[in-house]
C-alpha cells in the first residue's frame, strides 16, 4: 500500500496519488451519471470494487477484482509508489492492480462522463495520453465509446465476458470477441467453442445479424487499420443511456434507460435459435429453422443414410467433383449467412468480377463475395477449403458465390453415358411419334365410318336402307360407302336451334313419344344430341 499522506475524498471525480477510496466513499464522474467505490452485485455480500451508474438504477458496468472479491469493508484502493492503482485487503495484501508498464509521477485516477476510469499525470489533460485506461480491460458491459476488438500493435484484445451468475461477476461461460484470422469476423464463444457466429462487417452491419443495422438509437463504425481493428457504437442523442450486455446465458441484449418508466427497456441483441448454433448443418450444408438443413446448390449429403436419420454433421459434398477448370461455374447463394471466414483471404481494392477471376484462378478457392455491400459493392473475400456454418436467412443482404463444376463438363463417364442416352432415346421418340401418328388416322376414320353405317340403317325410306348381305359386307370390308341421306326424325323444337353450328338440318315432322330417347348423328358434324 502506498505511504502517501492519505486525504479521503467524496463526491469528486479524481483520486490524487495522495488519496484513498475505502468503505462506502466514492468518486463521481463530473456529470453525476457513473460512480466508482466498492458496491455488491444482485444479493451478493461481497465487495468489488466497480463503476455504476449512479443515477440510472445503480446497473453495475465495470468490475476491478472480478476474480478476488472483498469479504468484508476492510478493502481500499490507493496509488502505488510506482503511480499504479491498487486493491489492499484487511491483510494488507494487494489483491488487484491496473499493472501499469510505466512508473508515473502525480498520477492521478479520473471517472469520465463516458464511464472510463483513466490514469494520467497530474498535468496532463489531453484525453489520449492514459497510461491505463478500464475501457481497454471490458467485462460484461458494452458502453458506448468503448471497443470491440483488437490492437494489433500492443496486443489489447478488446473481448467482452459474461458473469457467472447476476451475483458474481467472475467470468461465465460466454465471450466475444473479434476473430481475425482471415477476415475479421465477430464470434460468440461457449468455453472453447464456438457458440454463434455474427459474421464478418459488411459495411452496413454484422452480416449475420442483418436486422441490428441502422437505427433511431445508435449508430456503428467499424474501423479497419493496420494497427487495430474494432467497432464501437455511439448514441445519436447525447442525452440517451444506452448499453449492451452480455448475460449468464449467453444472451446479447441492448438496454435503453426510459425515464418515463425509471428503468431499463431490453432489446434482444442476439438470442440463438437452432440455426445460430455453429456449422449446424456441417460442410456445405445450410440451416433452416423449418426443414433443418438442406445441400447448398450443387452439393449432395455425404451420407444420405445418415442424413435422412436427420445426423446432419457429416455435411454435404459436390455432386460432381471440381477439376479445376476456368469454366467452372459459380452458383449465387442468396439470402443465405456467409460461411466462417476463418483462413479466407481479401482485397478491398477489388470489384466482384475481378474478384471471381482471382477465384477461378486458385484451385483452392471455393468461393468468393464482396467485402462491402453498400452501394453497388466493393471489395473481394475468397474462401478455400470446406464451407461451414451457413444458414437461410431472408434477411441477408451479403450474397456469396460457391464454385460448382459447369454444365456439361463433368466426368467423361457421366459426358459418355449421357450421349449414349441421347442417341437411343431420338430415334425411339421419333418412331413412337409416327405409330402414333397412323393409330389415331385409323380411329378418326373407323369412328366416321361408324357413324355412317348407322345413318344408312335409320333411314326412312327402305330402298335408302341396305339389305342384310350389303351390312355383313360393310361391316367386315373397306368397300366405300354412299353417303346417307338426312335422318329420317326430328322434333318439334329444331336442333339447329339447340345446336346452330350443326351442319343438318332436320324439317320433317315426327312425333317421338316421352321418356324416349333419340341419339341423331351427322357423319360430318361429329356432334352427337340427346333428344327426349
Amino acid at each position: 500500500m502506498s505511504s502517501f499522506f492519505v486525504v479521503n475524498i467524496r463526491a469528486r471525480d479524481i483520486l490524487s496519488a495522495n488519496q484513498i477510496i475505502e468503505n462506502t466513499e466514492t468518486i463521481v464522474s463530473a456529470s453525476g451519471e457513473f460512480e466508482l467505490g466498492f458496491f455488491s452485485p444482485g444479493s451478493s455480500k461481497n465487495l468489488y470494487l466497480s463503476i455504476r451508474y449512479k443515477k440510472a438504477g445503480g446497473i453495475i458496468v465495470w468490475v476491478a477484482n472480478t476474480e478476488t472479491p472483498l469479504t468484508d469493508a476492510s478493502g481500499t484502493l490507493a496509488f502505488s509508489s510506482k503511480g499504479t492503482l491498487e486493491i489492499i485487503n484487511g491483510t494488507n495484501s494487494t489483491i488487484w492492480s491496473s499493472n501499469s508498464s510505466k512508473s508515473l509521477i502525480n498520477p492521478v485516477a479520473q471517472l469520465l462522463d463516458t464511464g472510463n476510469l483513466v490514469i494520467r499525470t497530474e498535468n496532463d489533460h489531453d484525453l489520449g495520453h492514459f497510461f491505463w485506461q478500464s475501457f481497454d480491460f471490458p467485462g460484461n458491459t458494452f458502453l458506448p465509446g468503448m471497443k470491440l476488438g483488437k490492437n494489433l500493435a500492443t496486443g489489447l484484445d478488446w473481448s467482452y465476458n459474461s458473469w457467472k451468475s447476476n451475483d458474481d461477476p467472475s467470468h461465465g461461460n460466454f465471450q466475444i470477441k473479434l476473430g481475425i484470422s482471415g477476415y475479421p469476423q465477430l464470434i460468440l464463444w461457449n468455453g472453447s467453442d464456438k457458440y454463434i457466429r455474427l459474421g464478418p462487417w459488411n459495411g452496413v452491419t454484422w452480416s449475420a445479424i442483418p436486422n441490428s443495422g441502422p437505427n433511431n438509437i445508435f449508430f456503428d463504425k467499424f474501423i479497419f487499420q493496420e494497427e487495430e481493428i474494432y467497432y464501437e457504437y455511439e448514441p445519436i442523442y447525447d442525452s440517451m443511456l444506452i448499453r449492451i450486455a452480455l448475460e449468464p446465458d449467453g444472451r446479447i441484449i441492448r438496454y435503453s434507460w426510459t425515464n418515463q418508466g425509471n428503468k431499463w427497456e431490453p432489446t434482444i441483441f442476439l438470442q440463438a435459435d437452432y440455426c445460430d448454433e455453429y456449422a449446424r448443418c456441417g460442410a456445405f450444408g445450410s440451416c433452416n429453422v423449418n426443414s433443418l438443413c438442406r445441400c447448398l446448390d450443387g452439393f449432395q449429403p455425404h451420407n444420405v443414410e445418415v442424413w435422412h436419420s436427420l445426423n446432419f454433421s457429416d455435411g454435404c459434398i459436390p455432386k460432381t467433383q471440381l477439376n479445376c477448370s476456368n469454366r467452372d461455374d459459380f452458383v449465387l447463394q442468396l439470402k443465405t449467412k456467409l460461411p466462417d471466414t476463418k483462413g479466407s483471404s481479401y482485397n478491398f481494392n477489388m470489384n466482384l468480377e475481378e474478384c471471381k477471376k482471382k477465384c477461378q484462378e486458385n484451385c483452392s478457392c471455393i468461393a468468393y463475395a464482396n467485402t462491402n455491400i453498400t452501394g453497388t459493392g466493393s471489395g473481394c473475400l475468397l474462401w478455400f477449403g470446406d464451407l461451414y456454418d451457413i444458414r437461410d436467412q431472408e434477411q441477408s443482404l451479403h450474397d456469396f458465390y460457391v464454385r460448382v463444376v459447369a454444365s456439361g463438363s463433368g466426368s467423361t463417364t457421366s459426358s459418355s453415358t449421357r450421349r449414349i442416352i441421347l442417341v437411343v432415346l431420338f430415334p425411339l421418340i421419333s418412331i413412337s411419334t409416327v405409330v402414333l401418328g397412323f393409330y389415331l388416322r385409323h380411329l378418326c376414320k373407323t369412328r366416321k365410318k361408324r357413324k355412317t353405317e348407322g345413318l344408312l340403317c335409320v333411314q326412312q325410306y327402305p330402298e335408302d336402307r341396305p339389305n342384310m348381305s350389303s351390312v355383313l359386307v360393310m361391316l367386315t370390308s373397306k368397300v366405300s360407302l354412299p353417303q346417307p341421306k338426312q335422318p329420317g326424325f326430328f322434333t318439334e323444337r329444331k336442333l339447329d336451334e339447340a345446336y346452330p353450328s350443326s351442319s343438318f338440318r332436320l324439317t320433317d315432322a315426327v312425333k317421338i313419344p316421352p321418356q324416349i330417347t333419340v341419339r341423331a348423328m351427322s357423319s360430318d358434324s361429329g356432334y352427337s344430341s340427346q333428344v327426349k
